[in-house]
């Protein structure tokens, strides 16, 4: 009788994951997005919250084929705790974000992940933010 094997043991009642050396069959395929245009310059926003809507802008300051290096940029308010805000690309904040790509270059439907930050390009339009929870 065989003693107690608690990975086999895992591995037989989830989705039989197969040893290391068989891998190579069961390879998931790369999720990141390879860019083929140049997004240096362009703005991310991420938007965040539960009852209240915080926003973040980024600009991306360098790319490779699939990742961006982002900074934090600052944003005009035009109302107290709640309106709409634009980004401010004068505004640089110090925090430097590198955000792998996802989606498909097609009408270029990026999103960028970095952690749990998620966001989005923005063509720096009004978006409304609201601080009160």
């Amino acid at each position: 009788m065989q003693g107690f094997n608690a990975f086999r043991q895992v591995t037989e009642e989830t989705q039989r994951v197969t040893c290391k050396h068989c891998l190579g069959k069961t390879r998931r395929t790369n999720p990141n997005a390879i860019l083929t245009e140049n997004l240096v310059g362009r703005m991310l926003l991420y938007s965040f919250g539960y009852d209240m809507r915080l926003n973040e802008f980024f600009i991306i300051e360098r790319q490779t084929a699939s990742t961006v290096v982002a900074r934090e940029i600052g944003s005009k308010k035009d109302g107290g705790f709640s309106g709409y805000e634009t980004p401010d690309p004068s505004q640089k904040r110090g925090r430097v974000v590198r955000f792998r790509v996802r989606g498909s270059g097609a009408d270029s439907n990026y999103y960028f992940v970095s952690g749990r930050t998620y966001a989005t390009l923005h063509d720096g339009s009004k978006v409304m933010y609201d601080e009160l929870d």
